[in-house]
Parts: structure tokens; sequence; C-alpha cells
């Protein structure tokens, strides 16, 4: 759904794994860093190279941190289906289309779910060209009479002096750039 929503066929090559998804289009500040802890926390009982098993998830009862690590995701799939299906009706056909077909191809006997090809979109040619003209972002051109509000020396009278890091970096990364 997220892919659909790209504005060009090169930016819709490859398809955002869910925790992409949540990252950019869902949480932020405090609420993405718990997010992340609690996703590192589950992940490391996991995965092999941190001396985890995929047999937790076979354990009973389950431990807190592989609930918290499952619910994580399936909390925040509302609010990604609200944030998408808010942009347009116009490419949801195509994209019922594609989950049907990923859904049956899950259900093979040989179906790997980390393929290579589990990364790539799954949009034809034409369809790629369909979603570009729903998705198109016609250039503007920036003139002197745009109505951006700018004064008559071109500056903007709501600037507030020079940028400083917290208007580029984000809450959750500052204390990783700027950290003792």
């Amino acid at each position: 759904m997220e892919s659909a929503t790209r504005t060009t066929t090169s930016s819709r090559k490859y398809l955002h794994s869910l925790a992409r998804c949540i990252e950019q289009h869902a949480l932020h500040g405090e609420e993405l860093t718990s997010w992340k802890r609690a996703k590192e926390k589950g992940r490391r009982l996991f995965r092999s190279e941190y001396g985890g098993s995929y047999e937790i998830f076979e354990r009973r009862p389950i431990p807190d941190e592989i609930i918290s690590y499952c619910v994580g995701d399936v909390h925040h799939l509302p609010t990604l289906w609200k944030r998408f299906q808010a942009n347009t009706n116009d490419w949801r056909v195509l994209v019922n289309e594609e989950t049907k077909k990923r859904i049956e191809a899950s259900q093979d006997l040989e179906y790997k779910p980390h393929g290579p090809d589990r990364t790539l979109a799954p949009w034809s040619e034409d369809q790629n060209r369909v979603l570009d003209e729903w998705n198109h972002v016609p250039h503007r051109n920036f003139s002197e009479d745009d109505g951006w509000g700018l004064d008559k020396d071109g500056c903007d009278p709501d600037d507030d002096g020079p940028t400083s890091c917290r208007d580029i970096i984000n809450d959750c990364d500052y204390e990783y750039y700027y950290s003792d």
C-alpha cells in the first residue's frame, strides 16, 4: 500500500519493510524511541547473531519481549492504513489485487519468505504508468510572484534566523548525535 503512494516508478522499485513504514509514517519522538527499544529487545531473543533462536516463538508462556515485539507492529497497522488510504482511492483495486497474489504465493509449499524477490514491488510496467499518472506531482516553477509570502528582498518574514540542529535532527536522534 505504501509503495503505491510513491510518486515515481523508480521510487516504487522496492518495498519498504513494515518497520520502515512505521518509522517514517506512524510514530515520532518518544513513541518511536519506545517502539524501537521493544523491537530490539524482541529481535535479540530470536536472531542468531545475538544468540537467539526462532524457537522462542514456540515457548509457552510467550515471553513478554516477544509479545511486545509482535504487538508493536500490529498495533500500528490501522494508523498506516488511515495514512495511506487517505491519499487516494484510485489505486485501491491495484493494491488489493497484488496483495491477494502475495498472500496466495505465501501459501505455496516452495515459498521462501526471505527470498531476494520478496523486496521487489509487484507493479508491472502498465501498473507503474497508471500509478505515475495518479500520483503525479506537478513541477513548480518558483518565481517572485508565486505567493510564497516573501518580502520585497526575497526573505521570509517569518524566518526565525539561522537553522539550528533541532530544525534538522528529530528528538529521537538528537541524543545519538549530541551525547557524551
